[in-house]
């Protein structure tokens, strides 16, 4: 539903440009009458009789479904963990909680363009983007290259990795797609998003398991 909302977004900004953009001088009644419904009723006489125009719709609000972060970091408190475990449940445990911050950013920054596409314009904004993917992409690279898992973590880990890929995928799908106005990347990074609200819970249950509590 997300992703869709952001998609109806997007198409609303375009046209919002298309009619803003499409000429450098001021256009006469007869050439604003060709280009848009738009431009028709603005120029239209207040006693003008005409059938009404039909209304632009307005992207609805959208509301942010944030995925489950892991809280950084998952510190063992009992001896059955061994010091190899530690250092990776501690070292997962800051990648996972970066991640979770990050992805819930990009939930929040989609219901912002959603309510105001123009957005997708704003110097701020897309900046907001930009570190929350970068974050994403690095969390999920990490996430990737542990050495030396531990043998009690190989299951874990085999989890890990593909959930560092989600990480990347997301960020370039979703990064990309705002800079070159693409909806539909931006909704396969949403739609990927949603997917990792089901997984992270479980992550975060094997990793309390490792650390004994």
């Amino acid at each position: 539903m997300l992703a869709r909302l952001l998609l109806v977004s997007l198409l609303t900004l375009a046209l919002l440009l298309t009619g803003c953009t499409s000429s450098g001088r001021t256009a006469s009644p007869s050439q604003a009458a060709q280009t848009s419904p738009t431009a028709q009723l603005a120029l239209a006489s207040p006693t003008a009789t005409r059938a009404p125009a039909t209304p632009v719709a307005v992207p609805p609000t959208l509301t942010p479904v944030p995925p489950t972060p892991i809280p950084a970091p998952v510190t063992p408190t009992t001896a059955r963990a061994s010091k190899e475990t530690q250092d990776y449940i501690v070292y997962m445990g800051v990648r996972f909680s970066l991640a979770g911050s990050a992805l819930t950013t990009v939930g929040e920054l989609s219901a912002q363009v959603g309510k105001e596409p123009r957005l997708l314009l704003d110097v701020k904004w897309r900046r907001d983007v930009s570190l929350a993917t970068t974050t994403l992409r690095l969390a999920g690279k990490e996430m990737q290259t542990y050495e030396r898992v531990p043998s009690e973590a190989k299951t874990l880990d085999s989890m890990i990795t593909s959930t560092g890929k989600d990480l990347e995928y997301i960020a370039e799908e979703y990064a990309g797609g705002v800079a070159a106005m693409e909806p539909r990347r931006i909704e396969r990074a949403l739609e990927r998003m949603q997917l990792m609200q089901n997984r992270f819970p479980a992550l975060q249950a094997e990793l309390l398991r490792l650390a004994g509590k």
